[in-house]
């Protein structure tokens, strides 16, 4: 997630909005919020096997968390894109994603 906020000038200057979701109650993440300095909206407190089952990502029971999802969605609500992660490998990038709207609006 900081090296989505490092990149959100350029996703700004693209109109990309940029939001994270996670499984962790309101205080965990907005101290990761704070810790990362993010500045874009982030969901909290998802139920952690339902939102696994409705986004068919990965998940780690043990350590009850959500293995990294990425989504791409175009105006409209399409989804244009999805990256699933099983660990810390995978992942999308804000160079990729830039990449790849900008692809599509050329």
């Amino acid at each position: 997630m900081a090296a989505f906020q490092a990149a959100l000038s350029d996703f700004a200057a693209n109109s990309i909005a940029l939001v994270a979701a996670s499984t962790e109650p309101q205080d965990n993440a907005q101290q990761t919020a704070t810790r990362l300095g993010l500045t874009f909206p982030i969901g909290w407190g998802l139920p952690l096997e339902d939102t696994a089952s409705r986004l068919g990502c990965y998940y780690e029971d043990r350590r009850s968390i959500l293995h990294s999802t990425g989504f791409i969605v175009r105006p409209g609500g399409v989804v244009a894109l999805v990256t699933y992660s099983s660990g810390a490998v995978g992942r999308l990038t804000p160079t990729d994603a830039l990449s790849i709207v900008q692809f599509w609006q050329d």
